[in-house]
């Protein structure tokens, strides 16, 4: 099982030998690939985004978001 911050592994061949490769969520663009496990994107931001509301309890809050690598 593999979850990539990336989209290509050059090293991917080498690192699994013959164990077949299980994405998840990211695709990684490789023929190694034999499955992927995806998630609902609206629901990845819905539920979090809720959880907060809820806990402030109407008051202002500051959140701080780390969308990847870059």
């Amino acid at each position: 099982m593999l979850g990539s911050s990336t989209t290509s592994f050059p090293d991917l061949q080498k690192q699994v030998a013959n164990l077949p490769v299980i994405e998840l969520v990211n695709a990684l663009d490789d023929p190694l690939v034999k499955s992927r496990v995806g998630v609902p994107w609206f629901q990845m931001g819905y539920q979090p985004g809720r959880y907060l509301v809820q806990w402030a309890h109407g008051k202002p809050l500051n959140v701080l978001l780390m969308p990847g690598p870059r």
